[in-house]
């Protein structure tokens, strides 16, 4: 049951002088307000966490062909752009060399998506 809607019963039972039913209300509402504390810390982390995804995002930097974070020296990377373009999921790429022989063959691969990019 709503929160008003137990307020304004127990506001009515208080006013009939209604003991019982007050005490009833009363651990109703303190019900409802304990669900509602838990409700709002679920929600505050859920919104803790878009904000850092967002901010995660919004500081990447495409190339042309991979997504870097920072600029210079100070460059993180590279994440994989299917990734980031489709599931808004910062995913670092990682190298792969299998040179043998003389022959390279180097590339990047996405461990998430599976998408290989060569070099």
């Amino acid at each position: 049951m709503d929160t008003i809607d137990i307020g304004k019963r127990l506001l009515q039972a208080i006013q009939d002088s209604d003991a019982a039913t007050a005490g009833q209300l009363i651990l109703e509402l303190e019900g409802a307000a304990r669900d509602l504390r838990e409700e709002n810390a679920r929600l505050r982390e859920r919104v803790a966490e878009l904000e850092i995804q967002i901010d995660l995002v919004d500081s990447m930097i495409f190339d042309g062909t991979f997504y870097w974070r920072g600029k210079g020296d100070e460059r993180q990377g590279p994440y994989c752009q299917k990734c980031l373009d489709g599931e808004r999921r910062a995913v670092r790429l990682h190298f792969v060399d299998k040179t043998v022989s003389g022959y390279k063959s180097q590339w990047w691969e996405c461990h998430n998506c599976q998408t290989q990019i060569q070099v």
